[in-house]
Formats: structure tokens, C-alpha cells, sequence
């Protein structure tokens, strides 16, 4: 089963790339490794500076498993140089002869993220730990955030109690640990505990319906022949910078768990309402082209025509490209110049769009729609007075 959450946006490998296939950084059962690791002991490992990753990558797209442990406990993975957060990164089981789970993690200075080992009521025991890259943060100065360190946010063991199966309970997240009140979406770890039937969890933004926000989804699922479980997530935070927990079981059988909830990091502020963070392209009923700064100011950049025929519809296409339309025939348009080139085979253009997403259509005013949210808003009027203007991103 696939459930989206989200996705990321033409720009965003230029400060997420992706490694061209996973790398393996850490395996403590190879020769050399070092052999498994204690109950209560940490180890580091080198991620910065090698097998593609930037030497300065401030955070790190790791798949991190545990395995070979002859006991319940957990591993928790953190920068170099730092104590041991009260966080955990997965939970491992004796029944379950591996466990995995995703983690953005942050290098200490030297390049490095140790791993922690501990197990339930400290019993002795140890584990083996393999950790996988896919790719890296370039900066933290855009949309991703990590914390210095991560942070226990939610622990329903300590307070409040298990969430009856059917019932949500929800938490202000945004304003504690570090994280903004302002900010759009958390990273994450969940974990499930305490459970005595089969279930799951499903988190989802404070003002939505349960129903509504998860039609089958789950962000996590557990059963009872594992004490806990855990899932990365980057849920996105609703009003008042909550985010909901809802719990389920299997056949609505009765049944509770407890629920924790480990910020790692978060993603930048909603842009609803705000300024668009690229320059948009807007081209007018009399086929005139203007590039639309950020800052609400526009520049005339050309006559959108062909054959004296003006172009009264701009688009971006899945491909990324911009293409004008004008009596059903399409042509493609440069955006530095505003020339454009008869399209002989047009791709399919990317017709959602209009409703949330470029191009957007307006009259004397123009709009900043924010894809995440589908709202509008104004931010500058429309160039040269025209009157019927059609917005598209610039690729």
C-alpha cells in the first residue's frame, strides 16, 4: 500500500538531491564495522564527505536498521558531539528478526551521526546497525529545517494516557522545541506503544474532519507480538499548529495505545498569503508578456504573437516547459524573451492547474495561489492595465 503525503517541486533537488542509487555508510556486521553495539553505548559513523554527500551537507537522508538483537529496545540516531536525546529513531522486537525506518539526520561538526542503543528496563543486550543513504539537504537556509537536536514533543505514557481506538486527540506541535509557530510541516518520528489488538495510526492537520483527512490511510500500523513500533512522517500542521492522532484497530476491535511523537525538523512556513518565491510570467488579453518579480513588479518582455494572433493563454506544461495557446494551436515560449515557436506535437499541458497550481487566471488584480493550501491572495495589480491576464511559474 502507497499512501501520499506530498511531493517534491521542480526546484526542489537543488537543495535536496538525491543520490544517483542508495549508498550503504554503516554496517556494524562487516569486517571492520566494529561488531554491534551495546545497550546504553553509542557509536559514530562518518555520512558527510563521502559516497557523494557534500562534506558540509548540514543533514542526511538515511534509512536506518537494526538487527541481530536478542532483546526489545531501540535505536536512536543523533549528531556527533551531543548526549544521547530522550528520543528514539526506530524499535526493534526478538520477534521481528529486522527493523527499519527513515530518519533526516544532522551530522555533528566533524561529518558524523552516532547511533544509541537501549533496551527495555535496561536489560542487557546489543544490536547491529546498518545505515543506507539516498540524499542530502544542501543548506537550512529554504524550506527544510532540522533542530539542533531531536526532540520528545508528545509522550502519551508521561501525559494523558492512550488514545481510545476510533477517537483523535490533538497536540500544538508548532512552538515547541525550537520549531516556529509559524511553521508548515514537521518531520517527524511516531512511534506506537502499550496496544493489545491490532491497529494504526493515522496523523493528519488540526481542522479537518477525521473522516475527511484519512479516507484509509495510515501513517503507521502495529501488533500486539511487537511492544512498539515507528514511522517517519512529515504531516502537515493545521490551525493553531496542531497536528491530530487518530488510533484504529483492526475490525474496530477495543483497544487504545500510547503514542510518541519526536520532532526532528521542520518545513518552512505556509506561503498562502505571501509573495511567490520564483518570478511568474503573465501575458494579457492583448497579447503583451511581462515577467512578474516576487516583488509584485512587472516587466514588459515582448509581443506574445504569432502571425499577428496574440497568445491569450499561458501554461506550464508536466515537462516544465511554457506554452501559449491561441485558436487551439500551441506554441512554446522562451521566457527570457518571450519568443516563441510553433509547437508541432504539444505535449499535454498541465490543465489542474488552473484551480491551485499555475497558471492562474485574473483580471486587474494579480494572485499568489499557494499549492499546499489552494488559497489566493493579492500581491500586486495587474501590468499596464490590461484585463484579463493568464499567470504561469517560470521553470
Amino acid at each position: 500500500m502507497l499512501d501520499v503525503t506530498g511531493y517534491l517541486s521542480n526546484s526542489a533537488p537543488a537543495r535536496l538531491p538525491l543520490l544517483t542509487s542508495p549508498q550503504r555508510l554503516a554496517d556494524t556486521r562487516a569486517l571492520g564495522g566494529g561488531g554491534p553495539i551495546s545497550s546504553g553505548a553509542s557509536r559514530c559513523f562518518q555520512v558527510a564527505g563521502r559516497s557523494g554527500i557534500p562534506a558540509g551537507a548540514p543533514g542526511v537522508i538515511l534509512n536506518v536498521t537494526a538487527v541481530g538483537y536478542t532483546t526489545e529496545g531501540w535505536l536512536t540516531v543523533y549528531p556527533s558531539g551531543q548526549t544521547v536525546p530522550a528520543t528514539s529513531t526506530l524499535n526493534f522486537d526478538r520477534d521481528a528478526y529486522a527493523v527499519a525506518n527513515g530518519a533526516l539526520a544532522r551530522p555533528g561538526p566533524d561529518g558524523k551521526v552516532c547511533v544509541g542503543v537501549g533496551t527495555v528496563n535496561a536489560a542487557p543486550g546489543k544490536a547491529q546497525v546498518l545505515l543506507d543513504a539516498s540524499g542530502y539537504l544542501t543548506d537550512m537556509t529554504n524550506q527544510v529545517q532540522l533542530l539542533s537536536h531531536p526532540q520528545r514533543l508528545v509522550d502519551t505514557r508521561t501525559n494523558g494516557g492512550p488514545i481510545v481506538t476510533g477517537t483523535s486527540r490533538c497536540y500544538a506541535l508548532a512552538g515547541l522545541g525550537g520549531i516556529p509557530n509559524d511553521a508548515g510541516g514537521l518531520l517527524l518520528n511516531v512511534a506506537a506503544a502499550s496496544y493489545a489488538a491490532r491497529g494504526w495510526l493515522t496523523l493528519y492537520p488540526f481542522g479537518q474532519s477525521m473522516l475527511a483527512s484519512q479516507p484509509g490511510t495510515s501513517t503507521l500500523n502495529f501488533d500486539p507480538n511487537e511492544y512498539a513500533i515507528a514511522n517517519n512522517a512529515i504531516p502537515r500542521v493545521g490551525s493553531d499548529g496542531q497536528v491530530c492522532v487518530s488510533v484504529g484497530t483492526n475490525d474496530s476491535a477495543p483497544g487504545s495505545s500510547q503514542v510518541v511523537l519526536d520532532g526532528q525538523g521542520y518545513l518552512a512556513p505556509q506561503t498562502a498569503g505571501r509573495l511567490p518565491s520564483l518570478p511568474m510570467l503573465a501575458s494579457s488579453s492583448d497579447g503583451n508578456l511581462f515577467r512578474i518579480d516576487p516583488t509584485g513588479q512587472d516587466t514588459p518582455i515582448g509581443k506574445v504573437t504569432s502571425d499577428g494572433v496574440a497568445l491569450t493563454d499561458i501554461a506550464r506544461s508536466e515537462y516544465g516547459r511554457l506554452y501559449g495557446e491561441s485558436s487551439s494551436t500551441l506554441y512554446q515560449i522562451d521566457p527570457a524573451t518571450g519568443s516563441i515557436t510553433l509547437t508541432q506535437t504539444p505535449p499535454r499541458l498541465n490543465k489542474s492547474a488552473r484551480s491551485s497550481r499555475p497558471p492562474y487566471r485574473t483580471g486587474r488584480v494579480g494572485i499568489s495561489c499557494s499549492p499546499v493550501t489552494a488559497r489566493c491572495s493579492q500581491f500586486s495589480t495587474a501590468p499596464r492595465g490590461a484585463t484579463t491576464f493568464w499567470y504561469a511559474s517560470i521553470p
